[in-house]
Protein backbone atom coordinates (compact mmCIF):
# COMPACT_ATOMS: atom_id res chain seq x y z
CA UNK A 1 0.00 0.00 0.00
CA UNK A 2 2.72 2.42 -1.03
CA UNK A 3 0.12 4.74 -2.58
CA UNK A 4 -1.47 5.69 0.76
CA UNK A 5 0.27 9.05 0.66
CA UNK A 6 -1.48 10.12 -2.56
CA UNK A 7 -4.31 12.62 -2.33
CA UNK A 8 -7.87 11.34 -1.94
CA UNK A 9 -10.32 10.47 -3.42
CA UNK A 10 -9.35 7.09 -4.86
CA UNK A 11 -11.54 5.77 -7.65
CA UNK A 12 -10.56 2.26 -8.73
CA UNK A 13 -12.13 0.12 -11.45
CA UNK A 14 -11.01 -3.37 -12.38
CA UNK A 15 -12.03 -6.29 -14.58
CA UNK A 16 -10.34 -9.63 -14.05
CA UNK A 17 -10.57 -13.32 -13.33
CA UNK A 18 -11.21 -14.53 -9.78
CA UNK A 19 -10.71 -18.08 -8.57
CA UNK A 20 -13.61 -19.32 -6.45
CA UNK A 21 -14.20 -22.59 -4.63
CA UNK A 22 -16.62 -24.91 -6.43
CA UNK A 23 -17.12 -28.43 -5.06
CA UNK A 24 -19.05 -29.40 -8.21
CA UNK A 25 -15.86 -29.26 -10.30
CA UNK A 26 -13.15 -31.92 -10.11
CA UNK A 27 -10.44 -29.32 -9.48
CA UNK A 28 -12.48 -27.83 -6.62
CA UNK A 29 -12.28 -24.32 -8.08
CA UNK A 30 -13.26 -22.30 -11.13
CA UNK A 31 -12.51 -18.93 -12.70
CA UNK A 32 -15.17 -16.22 -12.77
CA UNK A 33 -14.58 -12.94 -14.56
CA UNK A 34 -15.69 -9.99 -12.42
CA UNK A 35 -15.92 -6.25 -12.78
CA UNK A 36 -15.52 -4.11 -9.67
CA UNK A 37 -15.36 -0.53 -8.51
CA UNK A 38 -14.05 0.91 -5.24
CA UNK A 39 -14.33 4.48 -4.03
CA UNK A 40 -12.79 5.97 -0.92
CA UNK A 41 -12.64 9.55 0.29
CA UNK A 42 -12.49 11.69 3.37
CA UNK A 43 -15.87 12.62 4.79
CA UNK A 44 -16.56 16.22 5.70
CA UNK A 45 -19.56 18.51 6.03
CA UNK A 46 -18.87 20.31 2.75
CA UNK A 47 -19.57 17.25 0.60
CA UNK A 48 -23.15 17.27 -0.60
CA UNK A 49 -23.18 13.73 -1.98
CA UNK A 50 -22.15 10.66 -0.05
CA UNK A 51 -19.67 8.13 -1.31
CA UNK A 52 -22.33 5.40 -1.52
CA UNK A 53 -24.45 7.58 -3.81
CA UNK A 54 -21.45 8.23 -6.05
CA UNK A 55 -20.58 4.56 -6.43
CA UNK A 56 -24.23 3.53 -6.82
CA UNK A 57 -24.36 5.99 -9.72
CA UNK A 58 -21.44 4.24 -11.43
CA UNK A 59 -23.27 0.91 -11.09
CA UNK A 60 -26.45 2.42 -12.57
CA UNK A 61 -24.43 3.91 -15.42
CA UNK A 62 -22.82 0.55 -16.22
CA UNK A 63 -26.23 -1.11 -16.26
CA UNK A 64 -27.70 1.59 -18.52
CA UNK A 65 -24.76 1.23 -20.92
CA UNK A 66 -25.50 -2.52 -20.86
CA UNK A 67 -29.06 -1.72 -22.01
CA UNK A 68 -30.54 -2.85 -18.67
CA UNK A 69 -33.20 -0.93 -16.75
CA UNK A 70 -33.52 -0.69 -13.00
CA UNK A 71 -36.55 -2.64 -11.64
CA UNK A 72 -37.34 -4.07 -15.10
CA UNK A 73 -34.08 -5.98 -15.64
CA UNK A 74 -32.17 -5.67 -12.38
CA UNK A 75 -32.76 -4.66 -8.78
CA UNK A 76 -31.04 -4.28 -5.43
CA UNK A 77 -32.00 -6.57 -2.56
CA UNK A 78 -30.92 -6.15 1.06
CA UNK A 79 -28.14 -8.51 2.07
CA UNK A 80 -26.30 -9.61 5.18
CA UNK A 81 -22.59 -9.82 4.36
CA UNK A 82 -20.18 -9.24 7.27
CA UNK A 83 -17.71 -7.27 5.13
CA UNK A 84 -20.30 -4.49 4.79
CA UNK A 85 -22.11 -2.23 7.24
CA UNK A 86 -25.46 -3.67 8.23
CA UNK A 87 -28.24 -1.82 6.40
CA UNK A 88 -25.81 -0.33 3.86
CA UNK A 89 -25.40 -3.32 1.59
CA UNK A 90 -27.31 -4.93 -1.24
CA UNK A 91 -27.18 -7.84 -3.63
CA UNK A 92 -27.38 -6.94 -7.30
CA UNK A 93 -30.08 -9.17 -8.80
CA UNK A 94 -30.41 -9.62 -12.55
CA UNK A 95 -33.47 -11.55 -13.76
CA UNK A 96 -33.82 -13.35 -10.37
CA UNK A 97 -30.09 -14.25 -10.27
CA UNK A 98 -27.67 -12.65 -7.81
CA UNK A 99 -24.79 -11.38 -9.93
CA UNK A 100 -23.02 -9.12 -7.45
CA UNK A 101 -23.07 -6.89 -4.42
CA UNK A 102 -22.67 -3.26 -3.42
CA UNK A 103 -22.08 -1.71 -0.03
CA UNK A 104 -20.15 0.36 2.48
CA UNK A 105 -17.20 -1.67 3.76
CA UNK A 106 -17.28 -2.29 7.52
CA UNK A 107 -14.59 -0.45 9.54
CA UNK A 108 -13.33 -3.77 10.99
CA UNK A 109 -12.49 -4.92 7.47
CA UNK A 110 -10.81 -1.61 6.68
CA UNK A 111 -8.83 -1.85 9.93
CA UNK A 112 -7.44 -5.22 8.79
CA UNK A 113 -5.85 -3.38 5.87
CA UNK A 114 -4.73 -0.40 7.97
CA UNK A 115 -7.14 1.85 6.08
CA UNK A 116 -8.81 4.75 7.87
CA UNK A 117 -11.12 6.21 5.23
CA UNK A 118 -14.73 5.23 4.47
CA UNK A 119 -14.85 2.97 1.43
CA UNK A 120 -17.63 1.62 -0.77
CA UNK A 121 -17.47 -1.05 -3.44
CA UNK A 122 -19.45 -3.06 -5.89
CA UNK A 123 -18.57 -6.18 -7.84
CA UNK A 124 -20.47 -8.08 -10.53
CA UNK A 125 -20.05 -11.36 -12.36
CA UNK A 126 -19.41 -10.45 -15.98
CA UNK A 127 -20.90 -13.55 -17.70
CA UNK A 128 -24.56 -13.03 -16.70
CA UNK A 129 -24.22 -9.31 -17.39
CA UNK A 130 -22.81 -10.05 -20.84
CA UNK A 131 -25.61 -12.54 -21.57
CA UNK A 132 -28.30 -10.07 -20.50
CA UNK A 133 -26.71 -7.36 -22.66
CA UNK A 134 -26.59 -9.64 -25.70
CA UNK A 135 -30.18 -10.82 -25.16
CA UNK A 136 -31.43 -7.23 -24.83
CA UNK A 137 -30.76 -6.73 -28.55
CA UNK A 138 -32.57 -9.88 -29.76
Amino acid sequence: MENKSLALPYKLFEVGDCIVVDDQIDTGAKNIRKIAAVFTDEINDQKSKGIFSFLHGTLDNLMKKSNLQFTKDYSLRKSNDPIFFQGQQFEVVLKDQVIGRIGVIHPNVLHNFNWLHPTVMWELDVAPLETAFTNSYK
